[in-house]
């Protein structure tokens, strides 16, 4: 009886030190890191990926997660810090590169963010994440021809993204092909029906094609979830010039001033509108106001009456 009570006490005793030695070790820490990640806990992570390093000070795993979570916080400098010294280690890993890459375009090195990317492209071409960081990046440079070829590859791997369709409209409108550019942005708010920025470029794409009445209509669903939107109040009201419905036009432009008081442009709109709509008494209003605070802006709100006479 005492040998079997000896025996459960060295059972016991070799259990708790087995479980304290589980629960203090990297592979526990990089579990409960990687769970805290996948729940949105980014202080836990944070914290859990340090205890990590206590173990192995050159873990991979532990240091490019802490370079995402550091990028999340904008301390981009502790963020390339932790991403270089895993990539010290592991040399042939894409979401380094990828990451990195992000990184140095918060740091504003667009030559190291560029070189970074397309590494990571070149370790996992069919990547989409990464094709698209690259090309949304090289789409911020102006660099379209570049950008497109990156965008079609990732489509051909996910016909059901949003995003990719919208660069891919932004490319086309930057060539003026208005057809296409209607296209892709219709494509992403047929995917993503509430993302507003979608709805916006698909109803400009729609202006630039003169399709006015499917372009205001858009503007509207757009005022109707951001009341306050400058951009959509301003180019639904455009659109109601050009169709000569100028009662509606200056309800958007007096819109615009109430929404930016100070904005210049706003009153030149207005009081434009307000003389094609034969009310010359607010035009000068607006006029005068203009003159005293910005005459070159007074000047433009004339240039816009004469256009229409």
């Amino acid at each position: 009886m005492k040998i079997l009570k000896a025996l459960l006490i060295i059972l016991v005793v070799t259990a708790f030190m087995v479980n304290a030695e589980t629960s203090d070790s990297l592979s526990y820490y990089l579990k409960k890191a990687g769970t805290s990640f996948a729940r949105n806990e980014f202080p836990e992570a944070l914290k859990f990926y340090h205890q990590a390093l206590r173990f192995d000070s050159l873990n991979v795993n532990a240091l490019k997660n802490l370079g995402v979570l550091y990028s999340m916080k904008q301390d981009h400098m502790k963020s390339l810090q932790c991403l270089m010294l895993a990539n010290r280690q592991d040399s042939g890993d894409a979401e380094i590169y990828n990451s990195m890459g992000i990184t140095y375009a918060n740091l504003g090195d667009s030559a190291r963010a560029l070189t970074a990317y397309e590494k990571a492209v070149a370790i996992k071409p069919d990547k989409k994440e990464y094709l698209h960081n690259l090309a949304s990046f090289l789409i911020s440079r102006g660099k379209m021809n570049d950008a497109q070829p990156h965008l079609e590859k990732a489509l051909a791997a996910d016909t059901a993204d949003a995003e990719l369709y919208y660069l891919m409209g932004n490319i086309y409108i930057s060539r003026k092909d208005y057809s296409a550019a209607e296209t892709a942005y219709s494509k992403a708010v047929d995917l993503n029906p509430m993302n507003l920025q979608y709805l916006y470029y698909q109803a400009t794409a729609k202006d630039n094609l003169k399709k006015y009445d499917e372009s205001a209509d858009l503007y509207n669903r757009i005022i109707r979830v951001q009341p306050q939107n400058f951009n959509a109040h301003k180019r639904l009201g455009v659109v109601y010039v050009i169709q000569e419905k100028y009662p509606e036009a200056i309800e958007q432009f007096e819109k615009l001033v109430e929404i930016d008081p100070k904005n210049d442009e706003a009153r030149i709109y207005l009081g434009a509108t307000y003389m094609y709509n034969n009310n010359p008494d607010k035009a000068e209003e607006v006029y005068n106001y203009l003159m005293e605070r910005n005459p070159e802006a007074a000047d433009r709100m004339i240039g816009l009456i004469q256009q229409k006479q």
